[in-house]
């Protein structure tokens, strides 16, 4: 669904199309919920990453992935031979040493809202995927849980729209809808099957 056709379903909850300004940003903030419950396939984002030199070591902004929440996996790429090579070992920065103290190779971990990447040959081209979060804002709203789930997003927009208004009773009848289309939400969206 739209924002707009959300915005519609969210009024004929409420029967409040007074509250503009609360119900838009109740759907941006259930849409955003919805979308960080977990991390989801549909979220994920593959691009190419070309650095400016090869080197042994390399350092990604993450602010170049639109909204970059993170990393699922990073592949190192021939880009002569067009070959997709070793996959990169993503860790923690307290996983970099190994058992003799010395830095780990073919690894990469976020510090900040940089990737660091280190590597036993140079790196100038990469493959990357990334969980990203939706675009919520009104002229791109985009989302595939409002795609594919519309009713978890405008029952637990509603809730929030009566919550703020001080309508409690109502809010937990929204909450209760919420989470029974949450309930049909996570059990379809969880895994991709196939191999």
């Amino acid at each position: 669904m739209q924002l707009s056709e959300l915005v519609s379903e969210v009024y004929i909850q409420t029967n409040r199309p007074d509250l503009v300004d609360k119900t838009s940003s109740a759907i941006r903030a259930a849409t955003l919920l919805a979308h960080h419950s977990d991390f989801y396939n549909k979220d994920i984002l593959e691009t190419g990453i070309k650095f400016d030199t090869a080197d042994y070591k390399q350092s990604l902004d993450t602010d170049i992935i639109p909204l970059y929440r993170k990393i699922k996996w990073i592949r190192k790429y021939d880009n002569a031979a067009q070959i997709a090579g070793d996959f990169l070992t993503i860790l923690t920065p307290g996983e970099l040493l190994d058992d003799y103290g010395c830095e780990k190779a073919n690894i990469a971990y976020e510090a900040g809202q940089n990737l660091q990447m280190s590597s036993s040959t140079e790196l100038e081209y990469l493959l990357l995927a990334a969980y990203v979060s939706p675009d919520v804002t009104s002229l791109n709203y985009n989302s595939w849980v409002a795609d594919n789930f519309p009713f978890l997003i405008i029952h637990a927009a509603a809730a929030k729209v009566f919550q703020s208004i001080g309508n409690l009773e109502q809010a937990k009848a929204q909450k209760e809808d919420r989470n029974e289309q949450f309930v049909l939400f996570s059990s379809s969206s969880v895994a991709t099957i196939g191999e």
